[in-house]
Formats: structure tokens, sequence, C-alpha cells
């Protein structure tokens, strides 16, 4: 417990050495996911994004396709391959850029719910050296779009919840994530259950507040959009 304490007195004395840390962390999560971005064959479920990307950009907008999931991650892909082709690198090169956002997010949402830059540090670190996450970064489905989606949503709250000027913004984009998660992948209504589970821990024994009604507002129009 005093080493413990003792550290977050060198964090908070030298701030400077937390953002190196972090830094470092994230690149070596990114040097960790790049030898299966580079040598990974393709494998069934993702030949079967590629026969759907392929498609035309309208008929994956209006899901005309056969795959159980919806169409924005086929739909960003198509768009992404066709500005830089079809290459087994660039395919898992878009997982891999998602991923990495993915840990960004999950720094900046760890140190909205910790208060703590070392706590959140420590959260980037098992997250950047998990073998499931690590895994699952450069897979051409969409994984890692998903995740990357689940904890902006999640941040957006979080900034929402504390926002007192210009909430609208972030009560946009929550509506936004909120849409964009669903849109993406099935298990991206577990992102919506996430939110509620949030609004209601946060509104449990206190008074009820304009940003949860905001935050309420935003989850309904996302999932009618």
């Amino acid at each position: 417990m005093e080493s413990w304490l003792s550290l977050r007195a060198v964090a908070r004395a030298h701030p400077l050495t937390i953002r190196i840390a972090v830094l470092s962390v994230l690149l070596v999560g990114l040097i960790l996911r790049l030898p299966r971005t580079l040598n990974l064959p393709i494998w069934s479920d993702e030949y079967h994004t590629i026969r759907l990307m392929r498609l035309p950009l309208a008929d994956l907008l209006r899901g005309r396709y056969e795959e159980l999931n919806p169409p924005l991650y086929f739909a960003l892909i198509h768009v992404y391959t066709s500005v830089f082709g079809e290459a087994e690198v660039v395919l898992r090169s878009f997982s891999l850029l998602m991923a990495f956002i993915a840990l960004v997010l999950l720094w900046l949402v760890a140190r909205e719910l910790l208060h703590d830059e070392l706590g959140a540090l420590l959260a980037l670190t098992v997250a950047a050296l998990n073998p499931f996450f690590v895994y699952y970064a450069t897979e051409v489905r969409s994984y890692a779009l998903l995740s990357a989606l689940g904890l902006a949503t999640l941040y957006t709250y979080l900034r929402l919840r504390r926002a007192e000027e210009r909430a609208w913004r972030w009560t946009s984009l929550l509506a936004l994530g909120v849409a964009a998660s669903a849109y993406t992948h099935h298990f991206g209504l577990m992102i919506v259950l996430m939110i509620g589970v949030f609004i209601v821990v946060d509104a449990w024994g206190q008074r009820w507040t304009a940003a949860h009604t905001r935050a309420c507002a935003a989850v309904g129009l996302g999932l009618l959009l």
C-alpha cells in the first residue's frame, strides 16, 4: 500500500513521467499486434468479410447480404479497401487502427472513472498486454471496431454527466455512439445496456439531474436512429 501511495506521489509530482509511460505502453501494445497484422493468413470468417465488402455499398447499407451482423463494419471496410487496396495487411490494418484507438479510449475512460492517472495507466497496461485483445485486434471482422465504439460511447457518457457547457455536443456524440454500436454488431446492444446501468448507478440515491435526462434522451435517439 505504501509503495502504491509512493508511486502516486511520484506521478503527481512528475506528470510528464505518466505521459511518457502512457505513450510507451501504447507503443508496446501496437508492436505486440503488428506480427499478426503482417503474417497471419486469412481464414474462413474473414473470407466471408471479404466477400461482403466487395458488394455494392448501397446493398451493404440496406442490409442486402447474408450475415447476422449489421452493416457498418462492412461498409467502412468497403470504403477503406477502395482507397488502400485489398492486400491482407491492408485488411488487417483497419482493425489494427481501431484496436489502437480503443487503447487510447480505454486510457481516457479509466482516467475519468478512477480520477487517478496511475490507476488508469495500470488499466491500459493490462489491456495492451492482454492476449485476448491482442488476438482479436487484427481480425478482419468487426470486433476491434465494436471495442472502439463501446469505449467511445462510454467516454462520451462520462463527459456528458459532468458537462456544464455545450452539453448538447456530448449528448449528440452519445446518440451517435449508441447508433454506431448497434449498427456494427448485434452485441452492440450490450453497450446500450451498459450505458443504462451507468445511468441507474449514477442516479441511485442521488438527485436526478439534467445530465441523466440528456443521457436517456441520447440513448433513445441512438436507438431510434
